[in-house]
């Protein structure tokens, strides 16, 4: 549709949708900037799109601005100008934390904790020798609306024996 008529912005928003859903920030943020620059009165919600896709590709101060221009809207939904002051704050706050970087230096866990499940969410118990988390597992008894088999989470539980971390199990 775009190669027959470049100034067709109902393309360029859905395709600017599809590049998000597939995490490709800097093509949804070009498709964004040619609907602005073919009429950026056509959608309402153009800049607050456009400061999302800037504020997940971590320009922060681009994602600031193009809120702002979002604001200006003087019919936004209360809802839509609370979430755009709070990306606001968002991106402010993490300008800051990018003026003082803390060196961190990740170290992965045994393979007994370790997987090709994801595993997140760990919490530590206050002697740090017991760790709570959750593992994201297949769940073959369901299936999702277009038929792929579930995930389901669950609760493992690990130790930490003589120096290294044990086979996590399930807490059950």
């Amino acid at each position: 549709a775009i190669e027959k008529d470049s100034n067709f912005i109902e393309a360029y928003l859905v395709r600017a949708e599809a590049y998000n859903a597939i995490e490709q920030y800097d093509n949804e943020i070009a498709d964004y900037k040619k609907v602005e620059k073919i009429n950026p009165a056509f959608f309402n919600y153009l800049y607050y799109n456009l400061a999302t896709a800037y504020w997940l590709n971590g320009n922060y101060q681009s994602a600031i601005e193009s809120m702002g221009l979002f604001l200006k809207w003087d019919k936004a939904p209360k809802y839509s100008i609370e979430k755009a002051n709070l990306l606001i704050n968002n991106c402010r706050q993490a300008i800051e934390i990018m003026k003082n970087p803390v060196q961190f230096i990740p170290v992965k866990l045994s393979n007994s904790i370790n997987d090709n499940n994801d595993q997140y969410w760990p919490s530590l118990s206050v002697n740090g020798q017991t760790m709570v988390y959750t593992v994201l597992l297949p769940d073959s008894s369901r299936r999702t609306l277009y038929g792929e088999i579930a995930m389901q989470e669950d609760f493992y539980v690990s130790r930490f024996v003589n120096g290294s971390w044990q086979k996590g199990v399930p807490l059950g």
